[in-house]
């Protein structure tokens, strides 16, 4: 029969050692890496962001520009024009995109040099500028003074007035409007100017679209006077009655009345007796003269002789006596 022992116990020590390893090692966290991984996480969700939401790439298009100075009336050669992109937003429908179009073609308004080409600035792709004139009208070049220029702001497809200052009958002088709505064709602008760096012979140069009668009048007011043109709004139709100014015109007609007075008052003031020139005589016909004056003399009456008179005419002498009575 087993004996009923009482169970063997480990001793209190090693028990509250293994519960002691029993337990987790509890180390204090780094507070560095807490904030590296919240970096971490941002850039992360930045880049997942931009990734799903970022904007498509800008389509470029390529346009025709000109590589220098391109005055009116000058052909456009395919050397001198290339290709320039432009972000498509910038585009106009105006704009030439194709170097075919734009070689060959006639410069209709200044061009300059790495600005994209309008289809505006240019004649219609294989024309000149008699193509662009109604059956009606006739093109007419004048060189024009600076002032008279409107400060070269005047561009193709404007529409301007002529006036003529000249000199009338009297020699005053008379201003008159001579041409009406006249079409500008091609002119010098003030870009084009300020590019030339000013004091080319051409800078004053316009041309306009004009009827036959008034390509005359405003040749010969370009030979007679002076030529300025007057800028109009395109949409004008309806045309004032103008008569022309003279100087009589400027001035109040109380100015007129006072000058009237002076000039009324001028022929009544005494004027100083001017001597008259003294008589030349000759001396041969003084002594003519005077043997006629004797001769004509009444006969002398009988008497005693008391004078003798002597008259001498070149070589001839001749002796009168004359009586005392």
């Amino acid at each position: 029969m087993k004996s009923m022992g009482a169970p063997t116990l480990s001793p209190s020590v090693d028990w509250d050692k293994q519960a002691r390893n029993l337990k987790p090692n509890k180390k204090a966290t780094n507070p560095l890496f807490l904030v590296l991984a919240v970096v971490l996480l941002v850039l992360l969700g930045s880049a997942v962001y931009r990734a799903t939401n970022s904007a498509p790439a800008e389509v470029m298009v390529p346009v025709v520009t000109s590589v220098r100075d391109v005055p009116p009336g000058a052909k456009l050669g395919l050397m001198n024009l290339k290709l320039l992109k432009v972000p498509k937003r910038l585009v106009t429908p105006d704009m030439v995109t194709s170097l075919s179009y734009a070689a060959g073609s006639t410069a209709r308004s200044y061009i300059a040099p790495g600005e994209p080409i309008d289809q505006r600035q240019l004649f219609a792709h294989d024309t000149s500028l008699a193509s662009t004139l109604e059956t009606h009208e006739r093109a007419i070049t004048l060189q024009m003074p600076e002032d008279s220029l409107i400060d070269h702001c005047i561009n193709p497809d404007d529409r301007v007035d002529v006036i003529c200052i000249s000199n009338n009958k009297d020699g005053k002088k008379f201003t008159r409007t001579i041409a009406v709505d006249a079409r500008v064709l091609m002119c010098v602008q003030k870009e084009q100017l300020l590019a030339r760096r000013v004091g080319n012979s051409n800078s004053n140069m316009i041309t306009l679209a004009v009827t036959p009668d008034l390509a005359e009048a405003i040749s010969e007011a370009a030979e007679v006077g002076k030529i300025r043109l007057v800028l109009r709004n395109r949409l004008t139709r309806i045309e004032p009655r103008l008569k022309g100014v003279g100087p009589d015109d400027l001035l109040p007609a109380s100015a007129f009345a006072v000058e009237k007075s002076v000039q009324a008052a001028a022929p009544s003031a005494e004027l100083p007796a001017i001597p008259a020139p003294p008589l030349v005589i000759n001396p041969i016909d003084a002594a003519s003269s005077a043997a006629d004056a004797v001769r004509a003399m009444p006969a002398p009456t009988p008497g005693p002789v008391e004078w003798v008179v002597e008259m001498f005419s070149g070589s001839h002498k001749e002796s009168y006596a004359v009586s005392g009575k």
